[in-house]
């Protein structure tokens, strides 16, 4: 039987992470719909929660490699260091759930975010 270390140990760790969007994003009425409350000036962003690094999953959204994000690919500008936090191990369901906590907080301050 495994020691409650050894257990933890074998769940994934998570990170959520935040892509800064270029404000052409606005142009389109999908992002706008998402976005009723976004403050003009105030950046737009990707939020996506990964078990890889911010760093190796903004490079496969980017490269459009499977499950990236064609908004990303499009508008990406830099990947927003000061925005990405480190959940630790957590189930991929509690990710998800950071994830779409994470991107209503940011639209609460008004900033522009595409979540999926």
């Amino acid at each position: 039987m495994a020691s409650d270390a050894e257990a933890s140990s074998t769940r994934p760790t998570f990170w959520l992470y935040a892509i800064r969007l270029d404000d052409d994003i606005l142009q389109r009425r999908d992002f706008r719909e998402e976005n009723p409350d976004h403050l003009p000036g105030k950046p737009c962003f990707y939020v996506g929660c990964t078990a890889k690094t911010p760093d190796e999953r903004y490079a496969e959204h980017v490269h459009g490699l499977p499950r990236s994000s064609r908004k990303v690919r499009e508008y990406h500008l830099h990947l927003a260091r000061r925005k990405c936090l480190f959940l630790g191990e957590v189930t991929r369901t509690e990710a998800e759930a950071a994830e779409a906590k994470y991107a209503d907080a940011l639209r609460r301050k008004g900033y522009g975010v595409w979540q999926r």
